[in-house]
């Protein structure tokens, strides 16, 4: 009987660009459908509204374009998240056990993920249960194809947002506020 080889962030991050486009999940290669043009605009306002919310606050961190983060370990798993904001970001990283490790695995504050036309409800959503294990306080997840945000955090129900309403950053970035419809002008 042959057994499944698993892949380490560590092999996930020396392999070269045939793996572009790729997860690695539970140590398995999984194909991300390529981003359109509203996934990159929406992701484009995104970072713009909360750059000018840090700046306005004066700290923070911000990544984005599928900065890798390591999410799971032993079998790992590393996901490119669109967008991550990190409050404070010294005092947020934490390392694993191993001595180098390629990929953070310091949860963000705050998770943004854009749909893309044909990325599964199903696949967002394991990406989203990911994120809060790993200790993210709050996940958006941004539909521009039904201009709608939903909201996930540890504690409560996901809550949905239509273009007419307004989203505000909560207890996690408190002082952020835009109407949904900003996301996708």
């Amino acid at each position: 009987m042959r057994t499944k080889t698993l892949m380490t962030a560590e092999e996930f991050a020396r392999s070269g660009p045939e793996t572009d486009g790729f997860e690695l999940v539970r140590g398995e290669l999984v194909r991300m459908p390529p981003p359109n043009k509203p996934h990159g605009k929406c992701c484009g306002k995104t970072v713009f509204l909360l750059m000018l919310f840090l700046q306005k606050l004066g700290r923070g961190e911000l990544f984005c374009n599928d900065t890798g983060i390591l999410t799971e370990q032993d079998p790992d798993s590393v996901r490119g998240v669109d967008i991550m904001v990190y409050l404070s970001p010294k005092a947020n990283r934490k390392r694993g056990k191993k001595k180098r490790r390629t990929y953070d695995d310091a949860p963000p504050d705050l998770a943004v993920e854009v749909r893309s036309p044909k990325q599964l409800w199903k696949q967002i959503i394991e990406k989203v249960d990911e994120y809060l294990h790993m200790g993210v306080k709050m996940v958006w997840v941004i539909d521009p194809a039904v201009k709608r945000v939903t909201v996930f955090s540890p504690e409560s129900e996901p809550v949905v947002y239509a273009a007419e309403n307004e989203l505000d950053g909560g207890d996690i970035l408190p002082g952020f506020r835009c109407k949904v419809a900003e996301f996708f002008e």
